[in-house]
């Protein structure tokens, strides 16, 4: 640019400083004429247009200058001030995908990008708002079944959003909210529409909808956490509600307690919230001083423990201030804050902030956030601080230890004083536990994969057919219906100790299937022995008349099947029925000649081990006599955490076969069958005889470990 051009631009930008707005244009003009192109100029002009009021004169001089030099900064920034001062939110993002390849990466261009992000997320809430039943779009990543999904929710939407926004790239989802008043009308659209309508909150829309509109889907609700201390379950028709999603174990365990008739008669799954991990910015942060409290004051929130805490930790440094992004809800609790506050001296250590809307610029200087509620379902604002490094500090209240580690739980005073001022302080692990337990990614693949099992059973696992013979032996070879012990091994070799441990011993919709086509499929075309196997000898005739010996069924499809009992009278029946089972005591009588002729694949165990007085010794005994002659030991027993056991411990019974002498839960079975020198490799929960339809189906689909047997293999 010649140089009386950059003297004329000059002062063109003092008469703009000075408000001479006319004027300045003049003298950018009288640049422009010369050279019509020159990227300063155009930019100059174009803020000299807006402060006249000339809007479409000013977006077309920073277009112009971003068309001659895309890498302008000033114009970019400029053109998409302008356009949001117009409320042109669309030609802003259209602006900033066009030309952000070209501006440099910098602390305001992202700012830019964030503050887009977030406009542009209020815009969509606010469109879900305003139309109930809007169409969210194709799905751009289909699976292989693509469903028809309505999400209907009173006025708190805010926490639906994600989830719909989410699910609508999989499949066809249409937004139910109403923020003011409900329109049945439309809640029916929904139930006729949709393949699952998933009702957010257990609250009055529910109670509404379950007792006057007609059932046309599968229905799911949520409940998070104020549901459980109203009396709004009792209202609710749960003959309505296919599936009820808690996003807490602990939810779950209070829902159980307050509505047990209602807990029993409803399917229940807990599905955790999630942190899009994207959205809060990590940054690795050192101890410091500035303390965070997030959402409303009031009396759950425990706004008394709050202030006794900052007035402790102050005595002992008075540089720590709390800082707070919420407001009031209460007027007693906002009286007695502000009260204690002056009384306590804390003036310069709390500060009000009110609400914040970029939540993650506002953490951006916070070291700790401080939770002191007396209750809590799963909080964003801890999860969402832990993503970003900051170190959470939670009061102790019922649950918290089932979803936080015990390092971030304070029980009194002196407990929250010692976490803050502790030296261990690493971010990298408080982000790393949300990304392990709160990722948004696994709560929608959990939520996925709920709807499509729901849709899969027709929501009739409700008129509930059971799966034929074939198809449940199939379905047992799935993977997700057997669980492997590798994590265990340390514990049940006595290498680690825990007096607490938590061990996962199932997967929720593991394939139901039966102990005996479970068995029928593990020993097909197999060589086998089967121990125990001749039955109470008054019942074997019948049994075998209905299909349910399991020791005819075995010998039918295994390539080889001897079966080894002690019972004379029964061995004696079984031989007069064409099924010969020798006298053999496994444990003092030594190996029969015509076994060691033959290796075997499998010791079939069904059903003996919880008659036996001295379960370890004995299998010791079979371990050594009979480990260079069979590869893998099938041990069956019965489940001590069946449903038939919970039944009965709620009518003060316990139901049993008077000859047994334990019950056996999946670790002590594991434990056991390690003592006695076997290689546990894994187990599963299997149903017993009779089919299973209805509720009681998707039940023990749903929680396979309710299931009446466990089925163990091991190695020899």
């Amino acid at each position: 640019m010649r140089e009386e051009l950059k003297t004329q631009l000059l002062e063109g930008e003092d008469l703009f400083l000075k408000g001479a707005y006319a004027q300045a244009l003049q003298t950018f003009e009288a640049v422009l004429q010369q050279e019509p192109e020159n990227p300063y100029a155009l930019n100059d002009a174009g803020l000299a247009y807006a402060e006249l009021g000339q809007l479409e004169r000013a977006v077309e001089c920073f277009e112009r200058a971003l068309q001659a030099d895309p890498s302008h900064e000033n114009a970019f920034f400029n053109l998409i001030d302008q356009l949001l001062r117009y409320d042109q939110f669309d030609l802003a993002i259209e602006t900033f995908l066009r030309y952000q390849e070209w501006i440099p990466d910098s602390e305001q261009k992202r700012r830019y990008e964030k503050d887009l992000a977030r406009a542009a997320r209020k815009q969509w809430e606010a469109t879900l708002n305003a139309h109930p039943g809007i169409y969210l779009g194709e799905p751009t990543e289909p699976g292989q079944q693509v469903l028809k999904v309505a999400f209907v929710c009173g006025p708190h939407t805010r926490f639906i959003f994600d989830i719909e926004e989410q699910l609508a790239r999989r499949h066809h989802v249409r937004a139910y909210h109403f923020p003011q008043s409900v329109d049945l009308a439309k809640v029916q659209e929904a139930l006729d529409w949709a393949d699952v309508v998933w009702f957010e909150w257990c609250d009055k829309l529910l109670v509404e909808a379950s007792r006057r509109l007609e059932k046309c889907a599968t229905v799911v609700c949520r409940l998070h956490s104020y549901e459980v201390f109203s009396d709004l379950p009792q209202q609710v028709n749960w003959d309505f509600v296919d599936r009820l999603v808690f996003v807490a174990p602990h939810m779950q365990q209070l829902f159980e307690a307050y509505f047990p008739r209602i807990a029993y008669r409803v399917d229940k799954t807990v599905i955790p919230n999630g942190v899009d991990l994207e959205r809060f910015a990590f940054k690795e942060r050192q101890p410091g001083f500035n303390l965070a409290y997030v959402g409303y004051i009031n009396h759950k929130k425990n706004p008394s423990l709050l202030l006794q805490c900052i007035y402790r930790l102050v005595q002992e440094d008075r540089r720590y201030r709390l800082y707070v992004a919420g407001i009031h809800q209460e007027r007693r609790f906002e009286v007695y804050w502000n009260h204690m506050i002056q009384a306590m001296g804390l003036q310069d250590h709390v500060i009000m902030e009110g609400w914040v809307d970029d939540m993650d610029a506002w953490l951006e200087d916070k070291h700790y956030l401080i939770s002191t509620s007396v209750h809590e379902g799963c909080p964003y604002n801890i999860l969402e601080a832990a993503a970003c490094g900051i170190k959470p500090v939670v009061h102790h209240f019922r649950g918290a230890e089932q979803l936080f580690p015990g390092s971030w739980l304070f029980r009194s005073v002196e407990d929250f004083v010692r976490l803050i001022q502790a030296e261990d302080y690493d971010s990298w692990t408080y982000r790393d536990w949300i990304a392990q337990h709160f990722d948004q990614r696994a709560q929608i693949e959990a939520i996925d994969a709920l709807l499509t099992t729901l849709k899969s059973q027709g929501a009739p696992g409700l008129n509930g057919a059971a799966s034929t013979v074939e198809n449940r032996v199939t379905q047992q070879n799935n993977q997700s219906a057997w669980i492997e012990i590798a994590d265990w091994q340390s514990y049940l070799t006595g290498k680690e100790f825990d007096n607490g441990l938590r061990v996962t011993i199932a997967h929720p919709g593991a394939p139901l299937v039966y102990r005996q086509d479970l068995l029928k499929h593990l020993v097909q075309d197999r060589a086998i022995l089967d121990v125990g196997c001749a039955d109470h000898a008054p019942l074997i005739e019948r049994k075998l008349q209905q299909g349910r010996w399991v020791h005819a069924e075995l010998a039918r499809v295994a390539r080889r099947c001897i079966g080894l009992d002690v019972d004379e009278e029964a061995i004696a029946v079984a031989r007069r029925l064409g099924y010969p089972i020798y006298r053999h005591n496994v444990l003092t009588d030594p190996v029969p000649e015509e076994l060691k002729r033959e290796h075997w694949d499998y010791m079939v165990l069904g059903e003996v081990l919880e008659h036996i007085g001295n379960p370890v010794a004995f299998l010791e005994q079979i371990h050594q006599k009979y480990q260079d002659l069979v590869d893998r030991l099938i041990l069956t027993v019965p489940n001590a955490l069946k449903w038939l056991n919970h039944q009965a411990a709620r009518q003060h019974l316990e139901i049993i076969n008077s000859d047994h002498r334990f019950w056996f839960t999946p670790y002590t079975l594991c434990k056991v069958v390690s003592d006695a020198g076997f290689k546990v490799e894994r187990f599963c929960f299997a149903q017993g005889p009779g089919p299973v339809t209805g509720r009681m189906y998707t039940m023990l689909q749903q929680y396979p470990a309710l299931r009446d047997h466990i089925v163990l293999v091991a190695a020899f």
